[in-house]
């Protein structure tokens, strides 16, 4: 046969299989692995990436160094349960009803309904139905149960993620065995206040009963009433916290109770290489949500080495081994084979916690560089301006930094690109990956973003012509001559925020640290602020009702949803890594 006519024979053979490879090849190239490694209550300068010298973080520093940080990059919300349910969904929590009108800014209680609505797509969602095998290890704080407590309807399993181990809720001082409580950090005289209220309640009743007012039969009813509920609902789930939050699930089972803390980072990182080799087995793509339980206090060192290590005490010792665990996840990468196909990001659920002490007294809280402010503040950067380092072989410049305004929201579209699917319509996050593979583009995806603390709108941001604008509507109630509160500052007014009659404008282009306003009276003021305000009107506009997930109702303690292994001891051990060296 004459060659040419062979090679033409050759190809029709050959075009077959090339159809069939081609598209295959394609979906490859769009389903990257994706390594989320979320830190809980780091500050924006507790990284050396960020400027710090005096912290050692060579594995997250490392990130940054083969890929890009995001200097401009935010939470949307400052403290955790709404912020992680932000950068699950690309969404504001306010759509989603995840956001506080009281005082009380996360969920308290495992055994409690609130938790994110499981009509809610998450990104796990997403890449579980794309083929992926998707894993959550460490803290979930997004709920449980709905009506018993063997549903789990916000666990999870039930959220895209094909396997979880962790905590459900999240570390509290309480579990540290030292005496130390959230309850009396956050309201040192919240019994005596309780027992005062029941006292006044009591004499009051026997005062009705004394002039004739009261019936002694209804007396008596309503102060045994009064004494169960007082109890039941403000005292007896404040002495049982460290029995019934403290707790480690292996998917649904619950396997530790209360959390040892012995071994319990490594265990963490043991349990994230596993399921990297399953992915491995499987041959499928992953998505590994390393959700780590450092750096909230309690604060805990459980790798050999690393207790009195730094420069800055526990949180200091917590940070670096932190840094130690993003070490072994990268290197577990690279033993497998896998780094130049994994997308790894990197960051912190909001800033870190200023005023956040050890029961010694010692500083447990993190340092937000320059921003002013902390953790549960919304109006100012400190509570919301995070860490954001990204690293994708291929697509991303290796030592880059982008200076453009971005959102922890925007990692929900991006990730859904990456997997080659449709992002939805209706979320607030924006694709970056056109801004990653150019970070010396300052060009944000967003014009306007929208600060919240609870349902309150504290402040907004808007990427102007004229450089990055902040309309601030709320300022946090500093203690006199400091830039904290006590413990936390609450988002409502009067309770921990103080609300402007006046906004304030501030140039963040220029003054990133707020300490100089626009004046009002200034042509600029008149000129940029109907602006702000006009966006805002069409923003708030767009928010429909939907039900609130904070509403006392679902908060509250309900013993028939409350796990406990080996009942009534509701203690057990989780025995899988007990002959693991440490």
């Amino acid at each position: 046969m004459p060659p040419i006519k062979l090679a033409i024979v050759t190809l029709l053979l050959l075009l077959p299989s090339l159809v069939v490879t081609s598209p295959t090849e394609k979906a490859t190239k769009k389903q990257p692995n994706i390594l989320i490694l979320l830190v809980d209550d780091l500050g924006f300068g507790d990284i050396g990436a960020n400027g710090n010298t005096t912290i050692r973080t060579p594995n997250v520093d490392r990130i940054a160094k083969e890929g890009v940080r995001l200097s401009h990059h935010l939470t949307a919300a400052p403290v955790c349960t709404p912020s992680r349910s932000a950068l699950l969904t690309g969404k504001y929590p306010i759509r989603m009803g995840m956001v506080p009108s009281i005082q009380m800014q996360v969920f308290p209680f495992t055994a409690s309904q609130a938790g994110l609505p499981t009509n809610e797509t998450t990104f796990a969602k997403v890449a579980q139905r794309s083929g992926y095998r998707t894993g959550l290890i460490g803290k979930w704080h997004l709920g449980a149960h709905c009506s018993n407590s063997k549903d789990f309807c916000h666990h999870p399993n039930n959220h895209g993620f094909d396997y979880f181990y962790g905590c459900l809720l999240t570390l509290l001082k309480d579990f540290s065995g030292l005496g130390e409580s959230i309850l009396h950090s956050r309201f040192p005289h919240y019994y005596r206040n309780i027992s005062l209220t029941l006292l006044a309640t009591l004499a009051s009743l026997g005062v009705g009963y004394k002039i004739g007012i009261l019936p002694r039969k209804l007396c008596i009813f309503l102060a045994l009433l009064g004494v169960l509920v007082t109890g039941f609902l403000f005292c007896l789930p404040g002495y049982l916290v460290r029995t019934v939050n403290s707790q480690l699930h292996r998917q649904t089972e619950l396997v530790e109770q209360p959390i040892r803390f012995e071994k319990l980072t490594q265990r963490l990182v043991w349990e994230g290489e596993e399921f990297l080799d399953k992915a491995v087995d499987e041959g499928k793509p992953f998505l590994l949500f390393m959700s780590f339980l450092q750096v909230h206090s309690p604060l805990y060192n459980s790798v050999p080495g690393y207790r009195g290590r730094s420069a800055h005490g526990w949180y200091g010792d917590n940070i670096e081994e932190m840094d130690w665990s993003v070490g072994q996840i990268l290197d577990a990468l690279d033993k497998r084979g896998l780094s130049d196909d994994t997308i790894v990001y990197f960051s912190s659920d909001n800033g870190g916690h200023i005023e956040e002490t050890t029961h010694t007294g010692e500083r447990a809280g993190g340092h937000n560089g320059i921003y002013r402010g902390s953790k549960c503040q919304g109006a100012v950067d400190g509570g919301i301006r995070v860490p954001g380092l990204l690293r994708w072989p291929g697509v991303i410049p290796a030592g880059s930094q982008s200076n453009a305004l971005t959102s922890q929201m925007d990692i929900f579209p991006t990730l859904l690109e990456a997997m080659g699917q449709p992002v939805p319509s209706g979320i607030d996050g924006r694709s970056i990956t056109k801004l990653l593979r150019q970070p010396q583009s300052t060009k944000s995806p967003h014009d306007f973003l929208f600060q919240y603390c609870g349902t309150l709108l504290h402040a907004v941001r808007w990427n102007s012509p004229e450089g990055v604008l902040k309309l601030r509507h709320y300022s946090p109630n500093w203690l006199p001559g400091t830039e904290g509160c006590r413990y936390i500052c609450g988002c409502m007014e009067g309770l921990g925020s103080v609300r402007h009659s006046v906004p304030l404008l501030y140039d963040l282009s220029t003054d990133e640290r707020e300490t100089a306003i626009v004046p009002a009276d200034s042509e600029r003021y008149r000129r940029l602020v109907p602006q702000i305000l006009e966006a805002e009107r069409r923003h708030q506009a767009s928010l429909s009702s939907v039900p609130s997930q904070f509403t006392f109702a679902k908060l509250m303690w309900r013993p028939w949803l409350q796990d406990c292994c080996n009942f009534p001891l509701c203690n057990c051990r989780d025995t899988k890594y007990d002959s693991r060296p440490a």
